[in-house]
């Protein structure tokens, strides 16, 4: 016996633990749903404390910046026997106001598990977040307009995060890309849309009834854009106008803007405890 504590000191033969995820990619505002399995090892051991944390990373200026949205403490202290499962199904639902991830913008979770012994166990599983369900329709309609999203796109200024293509075929002598930024209200969808290669930076309002009419989303879009080529001086809007109205929005895409606990004051989850 002495010898398989020992062991389970030295982190063999001790008690495992396994965050199992339903899917592996969530869009914003869904709900992420999975278990924490506890397996036993070798002894009897006192599990002290059960923790995960979802965590951000930002690449920013060369140099990446983690943050934690939330932790989730599960039920601790508890016992686990030798071989003994127990499973902690568990759910929460996303905001809609995350970013995306992307080239710049990755997220994980990051479970600690600590026996009475003392001894620390830290797991990390990567976790996809895709645009909110609503967002698919604009970029289809983008795609259909010949918008291709670029390598590197989805980057974060500390405000919201953007979103940036290339023209493939309409517009493609006339602009060299486009850049755009997404608040998502509940029947009108706002649009930030900026021309680099013009100077023209335009707010575009989308009904969100357009977004079950394919082609009046996609004709509106095209002679939105067209004004902006052959008018760029009648698009005196800024990132910094639109930042401040609709940072507040629950569905500005990466408007939460560092704040990462409110978010999370009181989130919608549940943690149930079964052995097997």
């Amino acid at each position: 016996m002495m010898f398989k504590t020992l062991l389970a000191k030295m982190g063999k033969g001790g008690a495992q633990m396994d965050l199992i995820l339903e899917k592996d990619q969530v869009h914003l505002g869904d709900q992420v749903k999975g278990k924490l399995l506890i397996r036993g090892g070798i002894i009897d051991q006192e599990i002290h404390q059960i923790a995960t944390d979802l965590m951000i990373h930002i690449r920013m200026e060369q140099q990446v910046h983690s943050y934690s949205i939330a932790t989730f403490p599960f039920h601790s202290p508890c016992s686990v026997r030798p071989s003994e499962e127990i499973t902690f199904p568990f759910s929460f639902r996303l905001p809609s106001n995350l970013l995306v991830s992307g080239y710049t913008v990755s997220y994980q979770f990051v479970t600690r598990l600590e026996v009475g012994t003392g001894e620390k166990h830290t797991k990390t599983d990567p976790v996809i977040i895709t645009p909110p369900r609503s967002f698919q329709p604009l970029l289809n309609a983008l795609e259909q307009l010949g918008f291709h999203e670029k390598y590197g796109s989805r980057s974060y200024d500390g405000k919201m995060q953007t979103f940036e293509f290339n023209p493939t075929s309409f517009l493609k002598k006339k602009v060299r890309e486009l850049e755009m930024a997404v608040a998502i209200g509940k029947e009108t969808v706002y649009m930030l849309v900026q021309l680099p290669s013009l100077k023209a930076c335009r707010e575009i309002k989308l009904k969100r009834e357009w977004f079950n009419q394919p082609e009046r989303l996609k004709n509106f879009l095209q002679a939105s854009l067209w004004e902006m080529v052959y008018y760029p001086e009648q698009c005196p809007h800024s990132k910094e106008m639109f930042y401040k109205k609709y940072c507040s929005l629950p569905g500005s895409i990466g408007a939460f803007a560092g704040e990462w606990s409110d978010h999370y004051e009181h989130p919608d989850w549940v943690f149930n405890q079964k052995k097997a």
